[in-house]
């Protein structure tokens, strides 16, 4: 993946890579690239995600005060195996895989373009997300990044942030970000591309908390301007 990094950050990211030799040979087998944390949201409702500078991470929960902060759901539309394959019935209990949800930049001005919006652009908190990237897209996107990737982050001089995100899978377009769209450029708006379609693969990642704080149940916090690095999973090296 590319970097986007300006040279101060770029040189804070490689000083943690400074150790020993063996130790330095893991972390860049393990390394696929680092972006910039654009923007940082809290979802109150799962309707629509209001941008606020900083976010609230609880190891196995999510972020303090969103509404996909839990560790159990219950079963939706989405899990075809237990409900249609299992008869497992709508509302039962299950792991919360979806505590975060992080989407790009550059992969939403893309399924803005398609959706003809206007100036190719997505607005911040539309897609319901917890946190905006950039500069991980890469050449087969950022939403293609594998179950098992690990996200880690540090502050702009390079000072490491305590929580990690463990991702879960890609995150699935649902209706919520098209209605939100409508209110947000007006009723009269006339879609190209309906968002589902234009998000299929392009809707960011779903993530849970692995780390938050150094103390259970406290949290650690993530900020808009900090550098986000993603992990290939240690069995894959």
């Amino acid at each position: 993946m590319r970097c986007v990094l300006s040279a101060e950050a770029a040189a804070a990211l490689e000083s943690r890579f400074a150790g020993p030799g063996n130790q330095q040979k893991m972390l860049r087998e393990l390394f696929i690239g680092a972006g910039l944390v654009e923007a940082t949201l809290v979802s109150l409702d799962s309707q629509l995600s209001e941008p606020t500078p900083t976010i609230t991470l609880v190891e196995n929960m999510g972020v303090v005060e969103d509404c996909h902060a839990c560790t159990v759901t219950g079963l939706s539309g989405h899990d075809t195996v237990q409900r249609f394959f299992l008869g497992l019935p709508k509302g039962a209990p299950k792991a919360n895989l979806r505590q975060v949800t992080i989407v790009s930049r550059e992969e939403g001005n893309s399924v803005a373009a398609q959706m003809g919006l206007p100036a190719d652009w997505m607005p911040a908190g539309m897609q319901v997300e917890n946190m905006i990237v950039t500069g991980l897209d890469g050449l087969s996107g950022f939403s293609n990044l594998s179950p098992g990737t690990l996200l880690a982050f540090l502050s702009p001089d390079g000072e490491p942030r305590t929580p990690t995100l463990y991702v879960t899978g890609p995150n699935v377009p649902c209706a919520h970000p098209q209605r939100n769209l409508r209110q947000h450029f007006g009723d009269n708006l006339e879609f190209s591309v309906p968002y589902a379609a234009a998000a299929r693969s392009r809707r960011g990642l779903i993530a849970v908390v692995e780390t938050g704080g150094l103390h259970e149940g406290v949290g650690g916090q993530i900020y808009a301007g900090d550098i986000v690095s993603a992990w290939r999973p240690v069995w894959s090296v």
